[in-house]
């Protein structure tokens, strides 16, 4: 099944927040390289466990509503220093990028994983990949 129209979704949704193409291409970018660096999306939902968002975790990965997440927190779950460096790589102060991040990876994980079922973590890879390659047409 294709998450990529969902996923595509997401990028203008939720948040209230419209992107421009630029802005689509680096949260993307962003989530990709946060899902790479962290193994896939089972080391991503592991770390952000072990960094105290097991709660909200949960819900992004179930059916119901997703809890939300601050800035604050999601830097806190990662650790600054994981902040810092995908706001260099992308060109965001990261106060910046942990606000994106904060609103966008709550939706990106409840899609990724519909009826609350983990896919493999190449199989994300390919979603996430997929997006940000039609994002770049």
């Amino acid at each position: 099944m294709s998450l990529l129209g969902p996923l595509s979704n997401l990028l203008n949704a939720d948040d209230g927040v419209t992107r421009d193409a630029g802005q689509q291409r680096g949260l993307v970018g962003m989530a990709s390289e946060l899902l790479g660096s962290a193994g896939g999306m089972s080391g991503l939902v592991a770390a952000l466990s072990a960094g105290g968002l097991g709660e909200q975790v949960k819900t992004w990965l179930g059916d119901g509503p997703n809890a939300s997440v601050s800035a604050g927190e999601l830097e806190a779950a990662l650790g600054s220093e994981k902040i810092q460096q995908l706001a260099a790589k992308f060109g965001l102060d990261p106060a910046a990028a942990a606000t994106q991040l904060s609103a966008f990876l709550p939706g990106l994980l409840d899609k990724l994983s519909p009826g609350g079922e983990t896919p493999a973590d190449g199989d994300v890879m390919k979603q996430v990949t997929g997006l940000l390659g039609g994002l770049m047409k």
